[in-house]
């Protein structure tokens, strides 16, 4: 250790470091960082991790970030994935906003393995497991993904996605727009921080929650009844638009934000009923109750179909609605599918939505003129399975 410490100080004055030569004789895991940037604190470490806080100084925010380097063996990895389950949140100790990044040595998915022999399926199990009971999701990403090859010279070519970083809802909701960069093989896993890009206007979609309300057929009926002139396409096209228009202005002045809407709701009701239970007998309190009761109740059963239709996952019968696993797979999704940023021809990186408009057009008209279709690797969508210690926690 007192080796890296010099060395590091012989490249940058400035500069601090921490390795885990406590658990490895090699030191697997190297840390460095600006001391006059960022400030670490050792919470936790092993053979294969090093779990750290991580303060940046000048903006004085505190994140939590585990390194991993997982070894070859199976088995051994089993002994980090519960050292990852200890550390994960509990209901008293928040994790607050989490990475865990660094070579895992191991794929989550089939479609991230070419060549070679078939995935070891029940070590991707236990890790998909891990990253379930955890909470955590893959950051989004771009560049190549299979970041690790065996370079070979006259063996077949094998490809393997071992290095990803895994981020917790606190993270994907504090920092949305973040994404991470794949080089090439071997090269370092860039992290982005990006700045949280102002809304750009979005699709329109029917959800239907708003089925929910009978006044939205009445506000149809009249978009749809409205002439205009023209080949039968034009109309319908017109016809369409009008619909839309109509109910975008439906939902913003009569249906309203169902997510703001339910906890006001909630609130009356247990208003009225504390003046129940001072006051059992009367009538007047009991008709308010009922009627605030059967008001949230549809309320929540619009803002759980919302939600689902959001999250797009399959909805399980456990009794409970539980929202915040609802809201936390929205995000996710909404991290991976945003574009905060993209890669040019020539590897820059670029931010600025008009120029990232710029890149696509480009990139289509090319290969649309090109006549040939270009396979690209990206990364799979998050499992659909997770663990009962997630809803349950």
């Amino acid at each position: 250790m007192d080796k890296l410490t010099s060395y590091v100080s012989d490249i940058h004055g400035n500069w601090d470091c921490h390795a885990n030569y406590n658990f490895t004789t090699k030191g697997r895991i190297w840390i460095v960082w600006d001391r006059s940037q960022i400030r670490v604190n050792v919470l936790h470490e092993s053979k294969q991790h090093v779990h750290t806080e991580v303060t940046f100084i000048h903006y004085n925010i505190t994140i939590l970030l585990t390194f991993v380097y997982a070894t070859n063996s199976g088995n051994e990895r089993r002994l980090l994935w519960d050292s990852l389950d200890s550390i994960a949140p509990t209901n008293r100790i928040p994790w607050g906003i989490s990475m865990v990044l660094g070579d895992f040595n191991v794929i989550r998915f089939a479609e991230e393995s070419v060549g070679g022999a078939e995935p070891n399926r029940i070590e991707m199990a236990d890790f998909n497991e891990c990253i379930d009971c955890c909470s955590l999701h893959d950051l989004k990403c771009m560049g190549q993904t299979l970041s690790w090859s065996n370079s070979p010279k006259t063996s077949e070519l094998k490809l393997r996605r071992l290095d990803r970083a895994l981020v917790n809802d606190e993270w994907i909701n504090t920092l949305i727009d973040s994404f991470a960069i794949y080089r090439y093989d071997h090269a370092p896993l860039i992290i982005h921080l990006a700045e949280r890009h102002n809304e750009i206007k979005k699709p329109f979609k029917f959800f239907s929650a708003w089925l929910m309300d009978l006044s939205i057929f009445e506000c149809v009926e009249r978009a749809w009844s409205i002439n205009s002139k023209g080949n039968p396409m034009f109309r319908l096209s017109q016809k369409l638009k009008n619909t839309k228009q109509a109910i975008k202005i439906w939902n913003q002045t009569k249906f309203g934000r169902v997510n703001l809407i339910a906890p006001s709701v909630k609130q009356d009701l247990e208003d009225v009923q504390i003046a129940l239970a001072s006051n059992p007998t009367d009538l007047h309190l009991r008709s308010r109750e009922s009627s605030l009761k059967e008001r949230f109740f549809k309320v929540s059963r619009m803002e759980e179909s919302m939600r689902r239709q959001n999250a797009i996952v399959q909805w399980l019968n456990l009794g409970d609605s539980n929202f915040a696993y609802f809201y936390s797979v929205m995000n996710a999704r909404r991290n991976q599918n945003s574009i905060g940023g993209l890669l040019d021809v020539h590897g820059n990186l670029t931010t600025d939505h008009s120029q990232i408009e710029n890149i696509m057009i480009s990139y289509f008209q090319n290969l649309l003129n090109s006549g040939t279709i270009v396979r690209r690797l990206c990364c799979p969508p998050p499992p659909k399975s997770f663990c009962r210690r997630k809803l349950i926690g």
